[in-house]
């Protein structure tokens, strides 16, 4: 039996680490600061609506907000779950991350 659940689990942080790097690059806020204001809910919420709120053109914005919010949901039942991946899932969470990683280039 075939498992795609490490892939899932790729495409969803490469993504995250993109958004990291934009995030200390970008707009200077370090792992510390990650750290320190993640608070309850976690550095990958943090990051991810850190960046949002900086995203200004409102397609890359909804875009955004759409593919990191599926990938991460995909991601949490590939790496928490006894449910399997099918390679469809696996392909599409591939080509959301792709698609995602281009407008995170753009910003």
């Amino acid at each position: 039996e075939e498992c795609y659940c490490s892939s899932v689990h790729c495409s969803y942080y490469s993504c995250l680490q993109r958004v990291k790097h934009l995030l200390e690059t970008r707009y200077g806020i370090t792992d510390s600061t990650i750290s320190i204001k993640k608070g309850e809910r976690g550095s990958h919420d943090y990051m991810r609506a850190t960046l949002s709120e900086r995203i200004a053109n409102p397609e890359y914005h909804t875009m955004f907000e759409s593919y990191f919010n599926d990938l991460k949901t995909l991601r949490v039942k590939a790496d928490y779950s006894n449910d399997d991946i099918i390679p469809d899932q696996a392909k599409k969470a591939h080509e959301k991350a792709n698609e995602l990683i281009k407008i995170l280039k753009k910003l």
